[in-house]
């Protein structure tokens, strides 16, 4: 506003010295008619003046968009005035429990909206002019507390289930620490990562903080000053992360090279196949004890439900019970006053007491449940903590979930990381074991001869190259069934070769023979070489192969 514009304290010695406060001069351009007609109020605005659609007068009561919705849930969950009514009233089994939850979620948020317009309708006109929307709403507004009463049913329907969901999530987070401390694969993991640091630094540490996992895929020992490129550190200086790998690996082969002599030595001692299963199952007593296992344990452990999420959650839930618990005498002293003459033992008023007075029970036993379920998870994420040697900042809640969070992550890193290296650890040792084998002449031995699938057709139809057709057409000069050159040994070939150059068809029988295959056989089948001087001579079809042909040739002759 402009008189809230205060004045500068002085004006002497500034550029606002000299100014007339009331009078520009020339200078200016002042409309001095337009500043004094401000002070005039102005003409208020139009009063717009909307008329109604002809209807039967709800959209007053009830938006259309509200009562919209309303008739779509009512007819998608079977929902009706006088059953509602019924089960806020006289029974809470008048409806289903889904019903229940529907009416909780879809329609009682608008209740507060149209429950005056709808009274004062129902004063005037009765109940028989609303419509059915309108009368669903006014079952649950025309009835006292029927709020509450409605929410009362939803959590008649699901508080069972949600406690009991609760308790089985607190069971397996309550068992996460004793998971961790008998866990032996584990502490075999973190007796590696201790052990190769402690040999690498040369100091005897007895811990580390879950933290510094993260950092053993760089750590190295000291790199000398003349020491080569990156390739040269990375096989020459490994890491502490690749060193633990490779202990991981070496661990794993012991183990399971002791469960296969076990194996054998029952397998030697007993001949019958009952009693050596029967004997196995006590012998074989690895299993949750071999150090891959820890990886299947940290995949199996949801870190989040010891975070802080999970445990507001708890609360909050908890916290809400409570609410409704209070609040539960009110809907109980509606109940006693609105039925003062019904006598005990009558189902008009004992059954709704009953049940009102069994979900008050269940209530006060759900609140004491949550209370259990929330110090069973705190108890479970300060374990943990402890369990890692890490000290919260404080010893609050969302200090103590918050660091357990952080551990528990820092922990399925370093087991993520651990088993990507180890990938790569047993990746290297089987690329060694197969150039072993390559140079001992023991590697690419087949173990079984798949018959050769005939790609002479489509290779001859789709390349361009005039080496491959010659090739191609030399092949198919001769019959389909022959062996390739890559199928049948060299000498085998030689000694058939020779046969069939001196039989009487000479070079065709040839050719019939040792068929081309550039693809499957190479060129060696393709031209003759001359075993002194090395030279390449004469196709084995009798072609000179450098001469002009038509391409098709050996394609028509096999047709």
């Amino acid at each position: 506003h402009v008189h809230r514009t205060r004045p500068s304290a002085r004006t002497a010695g500034t550029v606002w010295e000299g100014l007339d406060p009331w009078d520009a001069g020339d200078a200016l351009a002042v409309d001095l008619d337009r500043l004094r007609a401000l002070w005039t109020p102005p003409q208020p605005p139009p009063t717009v003046v909307r008329e109604q659609a002809a209807g039967d007068g709800s959209e007053g009561r009830l938006p259309a968009n509200v009562r919209q919705n309303i008739e779509i849930v009512q007819r998608a969950a079977g929902l009706r005035a006088d059953d509602v009514r019924r089960a806020l009233t006289e029974d809470m089994d008048a409806i289903s429990g889904e019903q229940a939850v529907r009416l909780n979620t879809e329609i009682l948020p608008h209740v507060a909206q149209a429950a005056g317009a709808l009274r004062g309708y129902v004063d005037r006109h009765g109940v028989e002019g609303l419509s059915s929307a309108e009368a669903l709403v006014w079952a649950v507004a025309g009835v006292p507390h029927g709020c509450l009463r409605g929410q009362l049913l939803a959590l008649r329907a699901t508080l069972p289930e949600d406690v009991e969901c609760m308790k089985v999530r607190t069971d397996v987070a309550a068992d996460i620490p004793n998971l961790l401390a008998g866990s032996k694969p584990l502490r075999q993991l973190l007796q590696g990562a201790l052990l190769v640091r402690n040999v690498l630094s040369q100091q005897g540490h007895s811990s580390f903080p879950t933290s510094s996992l993260a950092a053993l895929r760089y750590e190295r020992v000291r790199i000398p000053s003349g020491g080569g490129g990156p390739m040269w550190i990375e096989q020459n200086i490994p890491t502490s992360l690749r060193l633990l790998a490779e202990i991981v690996a070496d661990t794993h082969t012991r183990q399971e090279r002791l469960r296969f002599t076990r194996l054998a030595a029952v397998s030697r001692c007993m001949e019958l196949e009952s009693a050596r299963r029967l004997i196995w199952s006590f012998l074989d007593d690895m299993r949750g004890s071999r150090i891959l296992d820890a990886f299947e344990m940290f995949d199996s452990i949801d870190r989040r439900l010891l975070d802080e999420d999970s445990l507001r959650e708890i609360l909050s839930s908890r916290m809400h019970l409570q609410h409704m618990h209070d609040n539960f005498r009110l809907v109980q002293q509606s109940v006693e006053s609105a039925l003062p003459s019904v006598p005990r033992g009558t189902d008009g008023g004992d059954i709704f007491l009953e049940q009102l007075s069994t979900l008050r029970s269940t209530l006060s036993d759900a609140v004491d449940d949550y209370s259990e379920c929330y110090e069973r998870r705190l108890s479970a994420a300060r374990s943990c903590c402890c369990l890692f040697g890490e000290v919260p900042p404080s010893s609050g809640p969302e200090d103590v979930c918050c660091l357990a969070q952080r551990t528990m992550l820092d922990m399925q890193k370093f087991a993520c990381d651990l088993r990507e290296e180890l990938e790569v650890v047993w990746s290297q040792r089987a690329s060694m074991r197969m150039l072993g084998d390559f140079r001992q002449g023991t590697a690419g031995v087949r173990a079984r001869a798949w018959r050769e699938v005939d790609t002479r057709l489509p290779t001859l139809l789709h390349t361009a190259d005039p080496d491959l057709i010659r090739a191609v057409r030399g092949r198919m000069q001769g019959h389909a069934e022959a062996p390739t050159a890559r199928s049948a040994a060299p000498s085998a070939v030689g000694k058939v070769l020779g046969e069939a150059e001196q039989s009487d068809d000479g070079p065709a029988a040839a050719a019939a023979v040792l068929p081309v295959d550039l693809l499957h056989g190479g060129p060696q089948g393709a031209y003759r070489r001359d075993e002194r001087t090395g030279r390449w001579g004469r196709r084995h079809d009798g072609l000179d192969g450098t001469m002009l042909f038509d391409p098709f040739a050996g394609l028509r002759t096999a047709l």
